[in-house]
């Protein structure tokens, strides 16, 4: 089997160096260091280019000249832009189980491996010039995002409206950029980032909506950082500005910090797939967790991300509930002995919290609400799970991964929806 050639015989041969040259770039390389190529490029001897196809040739790896329309969009998906800077490589095309990986070094082994790991494919690569790397990471990535850009509709809509597609407590980051002549309000980020005109006084709805108010912040120009609580819920949001006299820029998102509640709060994806159940009449949802300080705030903070702003819930305890709770309470025992009481109010949502007699509890609620949230013991437990139950969400811990939480349905989807589904 031929021995490989080095890049000094490669380039030799190909007559764009000469002994001198080979000998000059060795010399370089004794007394600074570094790699004989690295040499040959600051000696002025080859272009960066020339050297990564010397590599190509030298490692028998096609060398190519990537450009973003023909990646394959959902293969360079499978990384992060991060990921994609780091290794300074971009998986490009599949076949099969074999993905094509552009790299600017065939020396770079962690890329390859990560990403076989991370998708159970076989890996081939090829070779690129870094700045050509660099131009089809940022196409791909930032490209997409710059079609994000524009606002979702000509139109405008008011704060509140916003503010029902936000969810605030969905754990999806949001915000406001405000200027002299137009408020925009943001969704999401990445790709996904959604965008429209606001309308309406929504400084003054923020500070109906957080404690204490952002205007405490927003009023002074500079760089803020503060920590909010969502009113009337118990949970807290992490938000930034930055204010000048005549420009605000606003971040939001769930405070995710351990010790938290919201640190055994689901994902988004979780939620997503909760909202949609929902949609299918899927209305009775078991939430298995350890009883402990937070059991009642997840509950809550559940109930508000599936269903819209204005949704209406009572709380069912026999416990005292939390005095912040910011949501009325009754008794199981109102659930049993004055049903039309409970049912003229016209609850969108139940919230059950665990109970010994959690059966029983359930039956008595079930024509009461078309949506009803109950909360079980710790998966895995004593507690026997109730028939009626529609779907379990249950928490095994933030060490099993996806934020700690699982869901699946316990029965097939009705055929009808229960009575009092919207």
């Amino acid at each position: 089997m031929p021995s490989k050639k080095s890049i000094g015989q490669i380039l030799k041969e190909l007559g764009r160096l000469n002994e001198a040259d080979i000998e000059r770039a060795l010399e370089h390389q004794r007394i600074h260091g570094g790699l004989f190529g690295e040499a040959l490029i600051k000696l002025g001897l080859i272009e960066p280019d020339e050297l990564e196809w010397s590599l190509a040739n030298q490692f028998d790896l096609p060398f190519i000249f990537p450009e973003a329309r023909a990646v394959d969009p959902e293969v360079a998906g499978l990384v992060s832009m991060e990921w994609a800077l780091r290794h300074n490589a971009l998986p490009i095309m599949r076949d099969g189980d074999c993905l094509t990986l552009v790299i600017d070094s065939p020396l770079n082994i962690d890329a390859p491996s990560e990403l076989s790991q991370q998708t159970g494919c076989r890996v081939e690569l090829a070779l690129a010039t870094t700045s050509a790397i660099h131009r089809v990471i940022r196409a791909m990535f930032w490209g997409r995002r710059s079609r994000h850009m524009g606002l979702a509709q000509t139109g405008t809509v008011s704060i509140e409206r916003f503010l029902e597609l936000v969810n605030p407590v969905s754990g999806c980051p949001w915000g406001i950029s405000g200027r002299p002549e137009r408020v925009i309000g943001w969704l999401g980020d990445g790709d996904d980032q959604q965008r429209m005109r606001l309308s309406g006084n929504w400084r003054e709805t923020l500070d109906r909506l957080f404690d204490p108010p952002p205007s405490e912040h927003l009023e002074k120009c500079g760089q803020h950082t503060w920590r909010a609580r969502l009113v009337p819920q118990p949970m807290m949001f992490d938000l930034a500005a930055i204010v000048t006299s005549d420009a605000v820029e606003l971040s939001v998102s769930a405070d995710r910090k351990d010790g938290d509640a919201d640190g055994r709060f689901p994902s988004e994806e979780l939620v997503s797939e909760l909202r949609q159940m929902l949609n299918e009449g899927v209305m009775v949802i078991g939430v298995e967790q350890p009883e402990d300080r937070w059991t009642t705030r997840v509950l809550t903070g559940i109930a508000v991300a599936m269903l819209p702003v204005g949704h209406r819930a009572v709380y069912v305890t026999s416990e005292d509930a939390p005095s912040d709770l910011g949501l009325p309470v009754i008794s199981p025992k109102t659930l049993e002995d004055q049903p039309d009481q409970v049912r003229r109010f016209a609850f969108d949502v139940l919230i059950l919290e665990q109970h010994e007699s959690i059966a029983s509890v359930l039956t008595n609620a079930l024509s009461l609400a078309p949506v009803i949230l109950v909360g079980l013991g710790e998966a895995g437990g004593p507690s026997q799970v109730p028939e009626e139950i529609d779907a379990l969400l249950s928490w095994s811990g933030a060490e099993a991964g996806s934020g700690g939480w699982g869901l699946r349905l316990r029965r097939e989807q009705p055929e009808t929806q229960p009575n009092g589904n919207r």
